[in-house]
């Protein structure tokens, strides 16, 4: 299942607003930006179900590192993304 943005903002969203994330199953999320476990879980599904054209739409880079610690992904993904990012390890 590979999520399809469906919003009027991006990571780059103001304080407060909300964003919906729409996946190809038709399956769809409300994210609240002001609320850390919204975005926490918008993160963890982004980085570990999207296309990269979507993760490139969706995150944001010094939100990204702040969360990294936090986000709940398996070894395999983390390994991954920590490999091609290596700033991302240095956050943990």
């Amino acid at each position: 299942m590979h999520p399809r943005v469906s919003t009027t903002s991006t990571g780059h969203a103001p304080e407060n607003s909300c964003c919906l994330i729409t996946f190809t199953g038709g399956h769809a999320r409300d994210v609240n930006l002001s609320r850390e476990g919204d975005v926490l879980t918008a993160y963890q599904e982004t980085i570990s179900e999207s296309m990269v054209a979507d993760q490139v739409a969706i995150l944001n880079r010094s939100l990204l590192l702040e969360l990294w610690p936090k986000l709940i992904l398996s070894n395999r993904v983390r390994n991954l993304w920590e490999s091609r990012f290596p700033e991302l390890a240095a956050t943990a």
